[in-house]
């Protein structure tokens, strides 16, 4: 098995801004963050992948766990966390180069302790 480590987060690609001065602008969110992609990929891919990560338990956070179950990500090393699921804003510009807004509680999607994953115990012999 692969054991993946890193954040999870939904990433809102602006999709339009209307008018010169938007008052609207619409997204497109998809769930993401690298080391995500990297663990479904591993399992489309027929190989035993988890994800190590915290997750948040806000209504984001429980469709991102959803979607790595759906996928066929082992969800054992998931920690739930009591913050908003973080959010990355990408809007292209003119030549399609990506620029990003990162929202949310950075703590949970980029540093992580082993200890807070529910398959932790004190010799680590749940961990793969």
């Amino acid at each position: 098995m692969f054991l993946v480590c890193g954040e999870v987060l939904f990433d809102f690609f602006v999709e339009s801004a209307h008018g010169n001065l938007p008052r609207q602008v619409t997204f497109k969110a998809i769930a993401g963050g690298s080391p995500f992609n990297v663990a479904v990929g591993l399992s489309r891919l027929g190989i035993e992948a988890a994800l190590l990560t915290g997750i948040s338990t806000d209504f984001l956070g429980k469709q991102l766990r959803q979607v790595l179950e759906k996928e066929g990500v082992s969800t054992r090393y998931l920690a739930p966390v009591d913050a908003a699921t973080t959010l990355s804003l990408i809007r292209l510009d003119e030549q399609g180069i990506p620029h990003y807004s990162l929202y949310g509680q950075f703590k949970w999607a980029f540093v992580f302790e082993v200890a807070y994953s529910p398959a932790y115990d004190n010799g680590m012999e749940s961990f793969p």
